[in-house]
C-alpha cells in the first residue's frame, strides 16, 4: 500500500495535458527473511478533464487466472478511466478493449475496485496538500523541487515538476529498509488518439455484475 503523501505546494486550478511511463518498485523484507520484490509499468495519459492509467502488460504472460477458470474479468490489466465532469463529480469506469467491454463502477464501489476516491492523488500522482513538515530544496531540473521528510521511522522524498504540477520521482519506506516503494516517471509525446473512447456496441456491464 502507497503511503498517502501531502506536500506544502500552491497549485493552479489546471495543469498540462501529458502522456507517460510510470515504473514502479516495490520491496518487502518479511518477518522470516524472505524478500519480495515487485516491478511493473503503467502508461498514464492526462487529457483536460480526463485521466487513463492501464498496466503495460509483456508480450508473453500467463493467462488471467480468474478468466481462465470463466469467472469475472480481470480489472488489473484493464485501463482505468477517471472523468472529472462539470459538477464537480467523479465518473470511473474500466476498459477491456480485447473483451470490448466497459464496467462502469459507482463511487459505492469505488474502494474495492482499487480507487481511493481521490481525484487529486490520481491527477499529480501525489496529494498537494500542505504540510510545512517537508524539508525543500531545488531539484536537478530548472522548475523542479525536492521535498523530504523523516518521522517515526519512515522517509518520503519527492521530484516536483512545477510546470507539470506532477510527482516525477517517489521513494518512501522504512529506515530499517524491511519495505520501500519507487516509482520513475518518463514523459512521452502526447498521444493523438483518447484510449477511454470506444464504439457504441461494446458491452456494457455495473461493477456489481461482476461480484455475483
Amino acid at each position: 500500500m502507497r503511503i498517502l503523501i501531502c506536500l506544502l505546494l500552491s497549485l493552479p486550478l489546471a495543469a498540462q495535458d501529458l502522456c507517460a511511463t510510470i515504473s514502479h518498485q516495490e520491496r518487502e523484507v518479511t518477518s522470516d527473511g524472505l524478500v519480495r520484490t515487485t516491478t511493473y509499468q503503467e502508461r498514464f495519459q492526462r487529457v483536460s478533464n480526463h485521466l487513463w492509467l492501464t498496466r503495460l502488460l509483456p508480450p508473453h504472460r500467463p493467462a488471467s487466472e480468474h478468466e481462465a477458470h470463466g469467472r469475472e474479468i480481470d480489472l488489473s490489466i484493464a485501463g482505468r478511466h477517471l472523468e472529472k465532469r462539470a459538477d464537480g463529480t467523479v465518473a470511473l469506469e474500466y476498459l477491456r478493449p480485447d473483451l470490448r467491454t466497459l464496467v462502469e463502477v459507482a463511487p459505492r464501489e469505488w474502494p474495492e475496485a482499487g480507487f481511493d476516491g481521490s481525484w487529486t492523488l490520481a491527477y499529480h500522482l501525489i496529494e498537494p496538500e500542505h504540510l510545512k513538515s517537508f524539508a525543500k530544496r531545488k531539484g536537478p531540473r530548472p522548475g523542479t523541487t525536492w521535498y523530504e521528510r523523516k518521522k517515526d521511522g519512515r522517509y518520503v522524498k519527492v521530484l516536483w515538476s512545477e510546470s507539470l504540477h506532477l510527482a516525477l520521482h517517489l521513494e518512501e519506506g522504512r529506515e530499517d529498509g524491511t519495505r520501500a516503494y519507487r516509482m520513475d516517471v518518463a514523459l512521452a509525446p502526447n498521444a493523438k488518439g483518447r484510449p477511454w473512447e470506444h464504439p457504441s456496441d461494446w458491452i456494457r456491464k455495473d461493477y456489481t455484475d461482476l461480484l455475483d
